[in-house]
């Protein structure tokens, strides 16, 4: 009678050290995961970054502050079209960018608020290098 004791104990060692073992093993494939995921993340971003960079229409980033607007990145097209002249306008606020165009300052509202495009077919002269445009 006591074979079958010790039997149960045994098999409930084993049982327990079965679950610890599975359980390192979904740690270990969740950090594996985890890092992959990461990595996936990382070239995601990376590759991101440089469609961004080198797409040919030049695009500025603005980020909201506060109740304005202001830039935050540039990609190349937009450093050709301004004759490099855009790195000295980071941190620029649309309101003194657009400051005779309240039309663009509603159109970066409208964008914001509604989360949706304007589109605008205007002329319209460079703030950094004063070139008159057709943007």
């Amino acid at each position: 009678m006591n074979s079958g004791k010790i039997s149960q104990v045994q098999d409930n060692k084993e049982s327990k050290k079965s679950a610890a073992q599975r359980q390192a093993a979904e740690m270990q494939m969740s950090d594996t995961a985890r890092r992959r995921m990461e990595d996936y993340l990382l070239q995601s971003e990376e590759r991101l970054r440089i469609q961004y960079r080198y797409i040919p229409v030049p695009t500025l980033t603005w980020k909201r502050k506060g109740n304005d607007f202001i830039i935050t990145d540039y990609n190349i097209a937009m450093e050709e079209l301004t004759d490099g002249l855009i790195s000295d306008h980071l941190g620029a606020r649309a309101s003194a960018v657009f400051n005779k165009r309240p039309d663009i300052i509603e159109d970066f509202r409208t964008c914001f608020t509604e989360r949706r495009t304007v589109k605008r077919e205007t002329p319209y002269r460079l703030f950094t290098n004063r070139k008159q445009k057709h943007i």
